[in-house]
């Protein structure tokens, strides 16, 4: 419940926000602090947060991708989300 919470407060207004490097901090040490994450929860977070990052300034953007850098060292299962087969999906762009 309180990452479903927290997963539904990262949206692209939040990188305009007045207190986003509280929130940021916070965030951290959420998604950083326990290993025993489970691999859909912490791939959840690195694309939404990475879809946000689209939208966001160059500073929230080097910052999404620094975390999501280490997101994806810490748990080595999402790295999925990245390294995929050609033959899995079609892009449909």
């Amino acid at each position: 419940k309180f990452y479903m919470s927290l997963y539904n407060l990262v949206e692209n207004k939040l990188f305009y926000a007045k207190h986003r490097t509280r929130f940021f901090k916070l965030l951290v040490k959420c998604l950083t602090g326990s290993q025993m994450l489970p691999a859909y929860l912490v791939a959840a977070f690195c694309k939404r947060l990475c879809r946000c990052a689209i939208n966001a300034p160059p500073s929230g953007s080097l910052f999404v991708i620094a975390l999501v850098s280490n997101l994806l060292r810490k748990h080595g299962e999402c790295a999925a989300i990245i390294h995929r087969d050609g033959d899995a999906m079609e892009d449909p762009f």
